[in-house]
């Protein structure tokens, strides 16, 4: 008696762990659908992601083009500018020593006119 008292024990045991084991291998398998499906959401939130990000460098890109583009025709302009007033200074220096060289004249003339 005590022998199937065990035996039954055994089978009632054995009964349980094939059940948890069909459980466990359920659930493996409803984990292993959920994680693939994880993985296509997160490739496609990436892929998502990359031609985004692609568009908005590719924005930064154009903008900063077009800023650097801006810059050079100013500073283009800026040294013109310093060229010209360079220039200037040199034609105002080159009329002062000019005007000196004629006053020297005008006055040698009248000394020699006297």
């Amino acid at each position: 008696m005590l022998q199937f008292i065990i035996n039954q024990r055994v089978n009632d045991t054995n009964i349980q762990l094939v059940d948890q084991s069909r459980r466990i291998d359920e659930l493996r398998k409803e984990l292993k659908e959920e994680i693939a499906d994880l993985r296509i959401e997160l490739k496609k939130e990436i892929s998502d992601l990359r031609i985004e990000l692609k568009k908005e460098i590719s924005e930064v890109k154009r903008e900063l083009k077009e800023e650097i583009f801006k810059n050079t025709i100013r500073m283009d302009r800026l040294y013109e500018v310093i060229v010209r007033r360079d220039e200037h200074e040199m034609l105002v220096m080159r009329v002062a020593k000019n005007e000196q060289k004629v006053t020297e004249m005008d006055m040698e003339f009248h000394k020699i006119a006297a």
